[in-house]
C-alpha cells in the first residue's frame, strides 16, 4: 500500500511518517508540507525520502493518503484529489462549511474517514459518557480539555464533538430545548491531550476523563484506519464505523 502523508513535518505527522515507514504493509511515496516549511527539502528521518511541497506528482502511485495539516492545506489537496480513486483518512480539525461540504463530494468517488480523535480507546470512552448520561439523566454537564500551551485557544475538533453528541443525548432523554454544553479550555505545557466531561446529577456528579500521553497514540490509531479504508468502497465513514465493522 502506498501512502501519502499530509502534514508530515507536524507534531503528529513526524510520528505518522515513522509509524508508516515500519509498516510492514506500507510504502511511504511522500511526506507533504508547507511551502515555507523550513524542512522542505530535507529527508525524512529514517528513509531516503525527502519533505515535498508538491503532492501532485506522487498521486497516480498513491493508495492512501492521511491528513493532518490544516484547514487551508486540506482544502488544497481536495481540489486536487477529486474524481480520484484514493482513499483519504482526514485527521485535520476546525472545518468550515464550505470545506465539509467539498470533503462531501469528494467521498462519492472515494472512501474517506474523518475523525478528531484517532487515539485509541476513544471511541469507548465517550461511547461510556453517553451511555452514563442517558441512564442517570444529568441536570446539566460541562467538557473540558487540557492540550499543550501553543495550541490555539478555541476548542478542539474532540471537545466540540463530545460536546455536541452529550448536549444530543440529554435531549434525547430529557426532552425540551436542546441544552448548551459548555467546553473548558486549558492550555498547559507539553499537555498531549485530557478531554473531561462532567455530568451533574444534582446531589452528586460524575467526572470522567480520557488521557492521551504520547501523539504517538494518533498515529497510530490513523494507521489502523488507513488500514481499514483501503478495503471500503466509496464513502464518507467515521471512526465509529471501523470499531463497529
Amino acid at each position: 500500500m502506498k501512502v501519502i502523508v499530509c502534514g508530515a513535518s507536524g507534531r503528529v505527522g513526524k510520528y505518522l511518517t515513522k509509524a508508516v515507514l515500519e509498516d510492514q504493509d506500507m510504502e511511504l511515496i511522500a511526506g507533504i508540507v508547507s511551502g515555507v516549511s523550513p524542512h522542505k527539502g530535507k529527508p525524512i528521518e529514517g528513509s531516503h525520502i525527502v519533505y515535498s511541497d508538491c503532492i501532485i506528482h506522487f498521486l497516480g502511485d498513491c493508495d492512501l493518503i492521511i491528513d493532518f495539516s490544516s484547514p487551508k492545506a486540506t482544502n488544497g489537496l481536495l481540489d486536487l484529489i477529486k474524481g480520484r480513486d484514493i482513499a483519504l483518512v482526514l485527521g485535520t480539525t476546525a472545518m468550515d462549511e464550505f470545506l465539509q461540504i467539498k470533503i462531501d463530494r469528494i467521498s462519492a468517488d472515494a472512501a474517506v474517514l474523518q475523525g478528531a480523535n484517532f487515539a485509541h480507546g476513544f471511541e469507548a470512552y465517550l461511547k461510556s459518557v453517553l451511555d452514563i448520561a442517558q441512564r442517570h439523566r444529568p441536570v446539566s454537564a460541562t467538557v473540558r480539555e487540557v492540550y499543550h500551551k501553543n495550541k490555539k485557544k478555541a476548542p478542539s475538533g474532540t471537545s466540540v464533538r463530545i460536546a455536541k453528541e452529550v448536549s444530543e443525548t440529554l435531549h434525547g432523554v430529557c426532552g425540551g430545548a436542546l441544552p448548551e454544553v459548555p467546553v473548558e479550555v486549558v492550555r498547559d505545557g507539553d499537555t498531549v491531550g485530557i478531554n473531561s466531561v462532567r455530568l451533574n446529577l444534582g446531589a452528586s456528579k460524575i467526572d470522567i476523563a480520557f488521557t492521551v500521553h504520547t501523539l504517538e497514540a494518533y498515529a497510530k490509531g490513523a494507521l489502523e484506519a488507513g488500514h481499514w479504508l483501503v478495503k471500503k468502497p466509496a464513502g464518507l465513514y467515521v471512526l465509529k464505523d471501523m470499531i463497529l465493522s
